[in-house]
């Protein structure tokens, strides 16, 4: 095992980062979670199939059966309660109580799809998962995790940290850099409830966690199957998602890994087959990429086990005239939310995501590269695949929304959602609209599908795509519209008199 600190853990001491540092390892913490729920399993006092209510009756009825295995696999339906509280208002900066995770959670009226329909990742499956070791161990969770899982496997250094304002000997602080300069980061070591995150752990024990994936030793062949089954959804189609980790292919090779992201930046990956894996945890979020740092490390570590590589692109270019480019100029989209714009631009197709723009290379046949993405363009459908995901988009040809102003002044007005006990107020400032909330400073809004609004200016990195889609009543009257953003669906607003 190779091990090495960089930097400091903490910037006002001068305490440099070693292989013995302690980190809040934010959603890393899933894996472990998972497998407290396997070893339930195995003993026999759950069934992965049984109802959530059985055990946490205090989850409301909300239409749809909710069973163990949707939670483990984040195909519940249940909206992420970190992106509801932040839509309610609520001050990151101040610790999260269970109490205030259940009034969220409690207030939900609806799930955001059939349980199993679609997979849409959140915290509030996890935080649901340790609350029910609770109640069928019925010791708290971080003891259970103590004795049952952290001990046993001799990760000495691991612990569920049950407090955010408790001292944990050897601990990275979370740093956020500003114009200023650093700033202690807060917000995310207080948001997440337990389950979700909240695991502290360090380099080394994860090096023993995944030596006893490796190698059998965490519960046999069953239990380590488990760990990595995915889920099929009820379309067919099955989730990359397994017991908190995620499946994916690198240059060939079949890894397994998750991300972090609470207060700083970490990545776990593992390549089963070729018995590797790395951890990388950096107590900076604006730092140099873990996930990046990682698979560089696989590069260099297994550069003799990867198959041979295609071409590089520059060596199968083709010249494409433009005319030929423009056949797939215009906008795709996969489902109803996610899009791609596609255009011509200096003799290349270039395409538009989240606000940047990005250059593809033509190598013929209507495929073009950028990066790790392939687009295979065919008739009015375009597959979009890299290693580990595929997806289908089709050509959307609906004409454009052009609203006239009197068509925007009809959406002006307050909107409640009971279930972020919120309101949100819609205001005409001069030919355009913003979205004022509780806390927060104004925000545009901009047309997109017919009596369809988008936030032009993104509340945080958790909503980076936000869509008000209106309802009308008999009349022809705006009488409410339905959020759809980062892990939340369908969330209900109703227009207040």
């Amino acid at each position: 095992m190779l091990a090495r600190g960089y930097g400091l853990a903490d910037l006002e001491h001068g305490v440099p980062i070693t292989p013995a540092t302690r980190f809040n390892v934010a959603s890393l913490s899933k894996q472990f979670t998972a497998y407290a729920i396997a070893l339930l399993e195995r003993r026999g006092q759950i069934s992965l199939d049984d109802d959530i209510r059985h055990y946490i009756p205090e989850v409301p009825d909300l239409g749809g059966r909710v069973t163990v295995r949707h939670l483990v696999h984040h195909t519940s339906g249940l909206r992420a309660y970190e992106v509801l509280l932040m839509l309610s208002g609520w001050n990151r900066d101040h610790p999260l109580s269970r109490d205030q995770f259940w009034d969220i959670v409690g207030r939900q009226r609806s799930l955001g799809f059939a349980p199993g329909q679609q997979h849409q990742y959140g915290n509030t499956n996890y935080a649901l998962l340790a609350l029910l070791v609770e109640r069928v161990d019925g010791r708290p969770f971080a003891d259970f995790m103590r004795d049952e899982v952290f001990a046993p496997l001799g990760m000495a250094h691991t612990l569920v940290r049950r407090d955010p304002l408790a001292v944990v000997p050897g601990r990275a602080e979370h740093y956020t850099r500003t114009d200023e300069g650093f700033r202690r980061n807060f917000v995310w070591a207080f948001a997440y409830a337990t389950g979700a995150s909240n695991v502290v752990t360090t380099v080394g024990d994860l090096a023993r966690w995944d030596g006893h994936l490796a190698d059998g030793r965490s519960g046999g062949a069953r239990m380590d199957a488990l760990m990595h089954r995915r889920f099929r959804l009820s379309g067919g189609d099955s989730t990359a998602y397994a017991f908190g980790l995620e499946h994916g292919d690198y240059r060939g090779l079949r890894g397994v890994s998750h991300t972090g992201g609470g207060g700083g930046d970490y990545f776990f990956l593992r390549f089963p087959a070729q018995r590797w894996a790395t951890a990388v945890l950096c107590n900076h979020e604006d730092g140099p990429g873990a996930s990046a740092l990682a698979y560089r490390l696989a590069d260099l570590y297994l550069a003799g086990a990867f198959p041979p590589e295609a071409p590089a692109p520059e060596a199968v270019r083709v010249e494409v005239p433009d005319a030929e480019l423009a056949r797939w100029a215009g906008e795709w989209r996969e489902g109803g939310d996610e899009r791609l714009t596609f255009f011509v631009e200096g003799g290349t197709l270039a395409y538009r995501y989240g606000g940047d723009v990005y250059e593809t290379v033509p190598v013929g046949g209507g495929t073009f590269l950028e990066g790790p993405l392939t687009f295979a363009f065919g008739g009015d459908s375009l597959v979009v695949s890299r290693p580990g995901w595929r997806g289908t988009f089709r050509r959307w040809t609906e004409a454009p929304w052009t609203p006239t102003a009197a068509d925007l002044t009809a959406f002006v007005g307050t909107y409640r959602s009971d279930e972020l006990d919120a309101d949100w107020t819609i205001r005409a400032e001069g030919e355009t609209l913003s979205l004022y909330r509780r806390s927060f400073p104004a925000r545009p809004l901009a047309p997109d599908d017919r009596d369809v609004l988008v936030l032009a200016d993104p509340f945080d990195d958790m909503t980076l795509t936000s869509r008000l889609a209106f309802e009308r009543d008999a009349g022809g009257r705006a009488v409410g519209f339905r959020l759809t953003t980062t892990r939340v669906t369908g969330l209900a607003f109703r227009r207040l008199p």
